[in-house]
């Protein structure tokens, strides 16, 4: 590990942290191929981009000749052997890989080096397909591919066009672009984000596309919490590959002390992830793959990382965005309420993923205890959710939990409308019942939040709220607090500022 790089809030600090991570796990395959060795699978990822993101970063973020280029340039050559056999395997991810291929091609081109490996990258781009999904954050990098093409004395003006109206149809009026389509299905900051910085990305190489960027940041910037944390809602709650993304964008479209604030938010936690081998910004091990999705490897998504934090380096800022004055996302489905004593998140949720539904509370702090909560649930039994799903994550869940009897026997999430304000010195959050059902009130809350400052009323009385054991969250471990079950219309929880 670097010394004292929590310290250093730079994003060359950043840099320098993460590339010796990453350089660590270099490696050769069985027929001599400089690869990245993922730490927990013990081999390269060859079907997602561990390789070709890190040998663009160590590209695009070195000088010729330096060590660190020349070991970019190793594993753009093993890239390149191994891409018919990669690429073979099933879910291949071959818009980022091409993203990351025409990024080195240009820059080679730029400095003039490489012809060979330049032609191989070009031949190699122009015979292998798209992605044959339309997951919405892949399309920007499509579009990359495409115009590469293009430029190449291919073809590429038709399918240029389909990415512009898809992603024209998955953009809300509120700033907010939806995950997948058709509407409904998903949204989550860290994909929104990761569009956005695309996005951003084509403009800048000046390609046209189809969203007002200023509108998408901001929206986003009025969803940073006070400890200038982004990530905390949906399937990508406080993964990694959000980061470097946001960094970039905050470069480009943030003002100077939004950019600070992320930066030493990402210095405070990225060390330990790294250390740990994790994919989260928690204390956690990530051998143990506690709350990782099926698609996740450890590699690649710190690769990721490098890559945009070497993007966001080079990036030229244009004129800073202010936060959206809006409280209300009603297009998106997400409240906001802030005042500089507190701030609360509330999501009406998404269909297809448990980590997205809804009505849900997605983070609460406030000036006397920072952060009370972040996140919610986790990967479950359905798309992407089944080899780390645990039964736990349920109780992951700041709201109501359906019971029968006098107790709880299984933690069932009762999702009903939910709003918050602020009322005198309280953070006041409310739960309407669409009828009068047995339920308790369920609470994870940070360590070391005083649970004497949080009072839980059961229409209108107030009711004892109880330990109630811990759960593990995308933020760590939780303390829990619980309430007996009553039969009633209303609960409310009210938080002293």
């Amino acid at each position: 590990m670097v010394e004292n790089i929590k310290t250093d809030t730079s994003i060359d600090g950043m840099i320098n942290l993460v590339f010796s991570k990453c350089s660590s796990w270099l490696g050769k395959d069985a027929d001599g191929n400089v690869i990245l060795v993922d730490p927990h699978e013990r081999e390269a990822v060859g079907h997602h981009y561990a390789l070709s993101h890190f040998a663009a970063a160590a590209i695009l973020g070195n000088c010729p000749s330096s060590k660190r280029f020349e070991e970019g340039l190793a594993v753009l050559r093993g890239v390149l052997r191994r891409w018919e056999r990669d690429s073979a395997i099933p879910g291949f991810h071959n818009d980022f890989n091409h993203f990351a291929l025409v990024l080195m091609h240009d820059e080679l081109e730029r400095l003039g080096l490489c012809e060979e490996e330049r032609g191989a990258i070009r031949r190699t781009v122009m015979s292998t397909a798209d992605s044959n999904h339309d997951t919405v954050n892949w399309l920007p990098m499509r579009m990359i591919a495409d115009e590469a093409r293009l430029r190449w004395g291919g073809r590429g003006s038709r399918a240029l066009e389909l990415c512009r109206r898809k992603i024209s149809r998955a953009a809300n009026g509120d700033g907010f672009i939806e995950d997948r389509l058709p509407r409904g299905t998903s949204f989550n900051l860290q994909y929104d984000v990761s569009s956005v910085a695309l996005l951003d990305f084509l403009e800048s190489c000046g390609i046209d596309q189809p969203v007002g960027l200023d509108g998408a940041y901001s929206a986003l910037a009025a969803c940073v919490l006070p400890d200038g944390d982004i990530n905390y809602l949906g399937r990508g709650c406080n993964q990694i590959f959000a980061w470097g993304p946001w960094i970039y964008l905050l470069k480009r479209r943030g003002e100077p002390a939004a950019l600070e604030l992320s930066l030493r938010y990402l210095a405070c936690h990225l060390p330990n992830t790294l250390e740990n081998d994790n994919l989260l910004l928690n204390d956690l091990s990530g051998a143990d793959r506690q709350l990782w999705w099926d698609y996740h490897y450890c590699s690649v998504y710190t690769a990721h990382l490098l890559l945009w934090l070497v993007l966001a380096r080079r990036a030229e800022p244009v004129s800073p965005v202010s936060p959206s004055g809006l409280t209300s996302f009603s297009d998106t489905g997400l409240e906001v309420v802030r005042s500089e004593h507190a701030m609360a998140v509330t999501f009406s949720g998404r269909r297809e993923y448990l980590a997205e539904r809804g009505p849900e509370v997605t983070a609460i702090w406030t000036l006397r205890h920072g952060v009370i909560h972040k996140g919610s649930f986790g990967p479950w039994l359905k798309a992407f959710g089944f080899k780390h799903a645990f039964p736990s994550v349920l109780l992951n869940h700041f709201g109501l939990l359906r019971v029968g009897g006098r107790s709880v026997t299984l933690p069932y999430p009762l999702f009903v409308p939910v709003s918050a304000h602020i009322l005198g010195g309280r953070l006041v959050i409310e739960y309407k019942l669409p009828r009068r059902l047995s339920c308790c009130l369920n609470l994870p809350i940070h360590l070391g939040v005083d649970p004497g400052d949080i009072t839980a009323y059961a229409d209108n009385r107030p009711v004892d709220l109880m330990g109630a054991g811990g759960v593990i969250t995308q933020y760590g471990f939780e303390n829990i607090l619980q309430t007996a079950p009553y039969e009633v219309d209303e609960w409310r929880v009210e938080i002293i500022l």
